[in-house]
């Protein structure tokens, strides 16, 4: 399998006041012509919201977009009556399919709000749209991935898109594996997250 690397300060940053956000891939005021999407994967911010700030009702089509908080509350709304705030051991995905409005805070008025959000290109288009919740935190181990969202019906969300997502926290100087094999795709891509020090936890997705 061919490998690149891709540095974390190689990424798009943008300090907006209120959000301070690494972009990945190619987004919003961020171009970068290697870096359009890999795979189905197009979007992979991570975003950091100051306390009660947050983007206000937008669209989205066509698109599934999963957000898993890293620190904080992070406050979801949306234009088919759905509300609800989730934390650090808890995922959303939402199937935006022919089209939806929705809204994302940070339900803190004291703690910054840190997640990550991805936008995956889904199999197929126009589908009715959905929205979850999932508690994940009975799939997390320490040092392995958890697979979270799958095309096998296995997991907490089945994916519509034919790919696997997995999240986890590995301590440093530890191998794990990642059972991507179980999928048709053998492209993977690892986001590694790591916090200041290399004693403390470090995320993994991919």
């Amino acid at each position: 399998m061919k490998t690149v690397i891709d540095k974390a300060n190689t990424r798009g940053y943008f300090n907006h006041g209120w959000l301070k956000t690494y972009h990945t891939f190619s987004f919003a005021d961020y171009y970068n012509p290697r870096r359009i999407h890999f795979g189905a994967l197009r979007v992979l911010n991570d975003d950091t919201v100051a306390p009660g700030e947050g983007f206000g009702m937008h669209p989205h089509k066509n698109m599934e977009v999963v957000s898993i908080p890293l620190q904080g509350y992070l406050r979801h709304g949306d234009s088919v009556q759905n509300e609800s705030t989730i934390a650090p051991g808890e995922i959303q995905v939402m199937s935006t399919g022919t089209g939806i409005y929705h809204s994302e805070y940070n339900a803190s008025k004291t703690e910054d709000a840190k997640f990550l959000q991805i936008w995956i290109i889904p199999n197929v288009e126009g589908t009715k749209p959905e929205y979850h919740n999932y508690d994940i935190r009975p799939l997390l181990k320490r040092n392995e991935l958890a697979t979270f969202i799958s095309p096998s019906g296995n997991t907490p969300s089945a994916s519509a898109t034919g790919r696997m997502v997995l999240y986890g926290h590995i301590g440093c100087r530890t191998k794990c594996d990642i059972p991507y094999a179980q999928t048709t795709h053998r492209c993977l891509y690892l986001h590694y997250r790591r916090r200041n020090k290399c004693s403390r936890r470090e995320s993994f997705t991919s």
